[in-house]
């Protein structure tokens, strides 16, 4: 989204990942640990550790001077004491308990000690000074040497954590955003209640308060003073005295206004079992508060991971666009509902709801169903939290319910026609007699159907051309991508207010749908909040590289000759040009470069890339399985030129030169490589 990040509230709730230490637990752990601090470091780190170690050497010398001057009962308590305070005290210099002892020691020494008779009054006046002194720098040295400590500990804890997550998450990542998990019957975590009819539908619509408040500030104040001063010599006599007065005045006016989204609301139903035992309340959000939702979880989630780490880097990579890909049928469904409460009784379709528990009788709203074979129409992502929530907490996401769900069959593009045998690829010029639509988008944008070419009837509408193409370039790299119209508004209009952003871009898909011709029209679905592509009954080079390069990778099998030209002709085709190749100087027509699209194009083009390398490989290695090495060579060489750093490509292509004689050529990739190196 475009919209700042301070224009965003703070998620609220407490994180679970928040890092909490305990020393025991309770009080009794945190007075232990006050008192004997951390004892796996017995060596002192710091010089204000050091400074302390003169105070303990005290007691070694008297132990010492006890041993050779003194007698009786006592003394070797006292020895045996001082030795012991003077050796720990060496080791842990700073640590509470070992300080108390050594002040014990101390007055021990005073009080019983038969060395210092006669002295004892002064040396206690003493002591008492020295312990104040003590105590005081030892309290002030491990407070600091226990912050430094917990420091580095939380700094390695956290590079710990961030090493075991940063091996976690690239996988169930790139999962989750391949195919994000829609909620239905059966989600971990969720319950389903089927058998409904409506009872109540209570529709609240966002709205948003601004306010204003004035005020003045009187204040009158007064002040007298009079003091007078005589000396002589050094001695002086002054006196003073003075008196005020203040007085203030507050005038406070606030004004405000509230304004409705007419566009977004949340709602509260209350729906029935058709016996009418039981009741329950379904709760479902607006649109962009579940965006806000997930937005700020993911902030939190990166907060906690440390910003710029490895792990959150991966988070941020992956997720960033999350929340805008969310679609939400809030609106239509609460629209829905009120149509249904005006049907006939009998005539009401049967009502099935997903959900979170919030308590025994209330659900957030996660899917709706109407009819019992109807599509489930998503509300609260509660699938994608709960991913989400697995995620951050190291654990993969459970999977998905295995139900066949007609909604995705309704909703997400269907994949191509794979006509042409094993690799899934037609051959060019195949056409049936309903003459599809011909979209090339490598090297070139044109769209032919037939002998006639459509492509003015569409790039001579700059915006709509925009429209086209990134729905385009995200079907390509998602075959099932869906977007919401909130976000979609918010790429094409990234500079206008929401409701205005909402507002041209239903006109602008208006416009596409009567201005088009049917065959450029029909590939954009707008279907209540989600906008798609839809490749259906159009041939598109991109699409047709990825179906090829799918089936290359999932078949092992030889390539049939047949499958061999398929692959050589569609390779001929695409070239190696770059996918949208004017892609940039539309985008600056259109959003003057302030949208955040460029990234799906970036993504999409090196998809098309790597799909175009995969099967310029496999047509290399069925040439190499023929023993016709020389056919191979200029499809090594295209990899190579536009991949100089794929080593398997230039072993291959050395590989090839060397079987068919061309050991000059051989050399000079070897020390192209070498050179690389």
């Amino acid at each position: 989204m475009n919209r700042a990040a301070s224009d965003l509230p703070v998620f609220a709730k407490r994180s679970m990942l928040l890092a909490t230490m305990a020393y025991g637990g309770g009080r009794g752990g945190r007075a232990l640990h006050w008192l004997f601090g951390d004892v796996t470091f017995p060596v002192p780190r710091s010089l204000y550790e050091v400074l302390l170690w003169p105070v303990y050497l005290i007691p070694l010398g008297w132990a010492v001077f006890l041993a050779l001057t003194a007698s009786g009962s006592s003394i070797p308590i006292l020895v045996a004491a001082a030795l012991i305070i003077g050796l720990v005290g060496i080791c842990y210099p700073t640590r509470r308990i070992v300080g108390f002892a050594l002040v014990l020691f101390w007055w021990a020494i005073i009080l019983v000690g038969p060395a210092i008779e006669g002295l004892r009054v002064w040396m206690g006046l003493i002591a008492l000074i020295l312990t104040g002194l003590f105590v005081r720098y030892l309290d002030w040295a491990e407070t600091n040497r226990d912050g430094e400590f917990h420091t580095q500990q939380s700094a390695r804890e956290h590079a710990k954590r961030d090493r075991s997550m940063a091996a976690f998450l690239p996988g169930p990542l790139a999962a989750l955003r391949a195919n994000l998990p829609p909620t239905l019957a059966g989600v971990p975590g969720t319950k389903t209640v089927s058998g409904l009819r409506i009872v109540e539908l209570n529709r609240h619509f966002d709205s948003h308060l601004e306010a204003s408040a004035d005020g003045t500030l009187h204040e009158w104040s007064r002040d007298r003073g009079r003091s007078l001063g005589i000396g002589i010599g050094p001695f002086g006599i002054s006196q003073g005295w003075g008196r005020g007065v203040t007085d203030g005045v507050f005038n406070f006016d606030l004004r405000g206004s509230m304004q409705e989204d007419w566009t977004h609301e949340n709602f509260v139903v209350v729906l029935e079992r058709d016996d009418g035992a039981d009741v329950v309340r379904l709760i479902v959000p607006s649109d962009p508060a579940v965006h806000e939702y997930l937005q700020n979880l993911l902030w939190t989630w990166q907060r906690n991971l440390v910003v710029n780490s490895a792990s959150e880097l991966l988070v941020r990579r992956n997720l960033y666009d999350l929340p805008d890909r969310i679609v939400c049928d809030a609106t239509y469904v609460a629209d829905r509902l009120t149509a249904i409460q005006r049907m006939e009784p009998d005539r009401r379709p049967e009502i099935s709801i997903v959900g979170a528990p919030a308590d025994d009788h209330a659900l957030l709203g996660g899917a709706i169903q109407f009819g019992r074979d109807g599509r489930w129409y998503q509300l609260f992502p509660v699938a994608i939290v709960s991913a989400l929530v697995d995620l951050m907490n190291g654990r993969l996401p459970q999977p998905a319910p295995a139900v066949e769900v007609p909604e995705l069959t309704d909703d997400a593009p269907h994949a191509e026609p794979a006509p042409g045998g094993a690799t899934g690829v037609a051959p060019v010029g195949e056409s049936d007699a309903g003459a599809p639509l011909s979209v090339a988008t490598i090297g070139q944008f044109t769209l032919r159907k037939d002998a006639e070419d459509l492509t003015t009837r569409l790039t001579q509408k700059p915006l709509m051309s925009f429209l086209w193409q990134y729905l385009l370039a995200r079907a390509v790299h998602n075959p099932r991508d869906v977007i919401s119209r909130a976000a979609l508004a918010d790429e094409v209009f990234p500079t206008m207010d929401p409701k205005l952003q909402r507002t041209r871009l239903r006109q602008r898909l208006s416009d596409l749908q009567t201005s088009l011709p049917p065959e450029l029209a029909g590939c954009v679905l707008s279907e209540s909040e989600r906008v798609r592509f839809t490749a259906d009954g159009a041939i598109v080079d991109s699409i047709r590289l990825r179906s090829a390069a799918t089936s290359i990778a999932a078949t092992k099998a030889p390539l049939s000759e047949s499958e061999l030209k398929d692959l050589e002709a569609l390779a001929s085709a695409v070239g190696d040009d770059s996918f949208l190749p004017e892609w940039e100087a539309l985008e600056q027509k259109v959003t003057a470069g302030r949208s955040s699209v460029s990234a799906v194009i970036e993504e999409a083009r090196g998809d098309v890339d790597r799909w175009r390398v995969a099967l310029l490989l496999a047509i290399a290695d069925a040439y190499f399985a023929r023993v016709r090495p020389t056919a191979a060579i200029p499809y090594l060489e295209r990899v190579v030129r536009s991949h100089p750093e794929n080593e398997l490509a230039t072993k291959k292509l050395v590989a090839a030169y060397l079987e068919t004689g061309q050991s000059d050529r051989a050399r000079q990739l070897q020390d192209t490589q070498a050179a690389a190196r």
